[in-house]
């Protein structure tokens, strides 16, 4: 069993990261649109722009960006979140035990985070430009204030053998090759990862929806809206299961 502990004093952020993420997106697309339509009297969204060029067919093909960028951010969590647990990924405290040197974790520190600002390219680009300029700043800062808290604590506990991983392993930009440390024995749960990042797969399958069938008029406040539903649903859901499960 994994003898990680929740430290005592967790920054209020990094608790509320969820809701922080939805009030991030949330902004973006308030003030992206209103950015837009002020300034150029329209808020066509982002890959609407890229596509327009190839006139209908173009932006309906456009419309399938944003679904690779979330499908990628989405997988690249899911892989995570299996070798961590979903109680883990969503616990409101910094949980910090054994090193974990499997996986994507071999590839780089923090895959949830880069999960995050993949999907966080796609998201942005159901709106604006504007949209998407903000989501991807909001996103990348608040990844490195999360990422900051964690290493932190990371260090309190396990010192030079954190310091040698990070020569090793960037934090954001992913290596080519994985990593020569030994491997961490654990293998992944694929159905806790999957369960982990239902709320994501929830906006995949929104984007999906906006590709096949609203590409020409998508709603950009609905998005919005959606967004910070679904990630402060998520953290508000696993705040009242309690405390999560060890990880195998």
């Amino acid at each position: 069993m994994n003898d990680a502990k929740p430290q005592p004093s967790t920054p209020w952020d990094f608790k509320a990261r969820g809701l922080v993420f939805g009030i991030i997106y949330g902004i973006a697309f308030f003030v992206g649109i209103n950015l837009q339509i002020n300034l150029y009297g329209n808020a066509a969204p982002t890959y609407a722009l890229i596509g327009e060029r190839f006139g209908s067919s173009g932006v309906h093909a456009a419309a399938f960006i944003p679904v690779f960028f979330v499908l990628a951010g989405v997988a690249l969590r899911i892989w995570g979140a299996a070798y961590l647990s979903s109680g883990v990924v969503w616990n409101a405290d910094v949980v910090t035990g054994g090193l974990l040197l499997s996986g994507p974790y071999k590839y780089v520190r923090n895959p949830l985070y880069l999960g995050n600002l993949i999907a966080a390219v796609g998201i942005g680009m159901l709106g604006p430009p504007f949209t998407l300029l903000i989501v991807v700043t909001g996103v990348i800062a608040f990844n490195m204030r999360l990422i900051r808290i964690e290493e932190r604590y990371l260090l309190a506990v396990h010192g030079q053998a954190y310091r040698d991983y990070c020569r090793l392993v960037p934090a954001m930009l992913p290596r080519l090759t994985p990593a020569p440390v030994a491997s961490d024995p654990r293998l992944p749960v694929w159905a806790d990862g999957f369960w982990g990042e239902i709320f994501y797969l929830g906006v995949l399958l929104a984007t999906l929806y906006n590709a096949l069938f609203s590409w020409q008029q998508p709603n950009g406040i609905v998005w919005a809206v959606l967004v910070v539903a679904v990630i402060a649903g998520r953290m508000i859901v696993l705040l009242l299961k309690g405390k999560p499960r060890a990880t195998p």
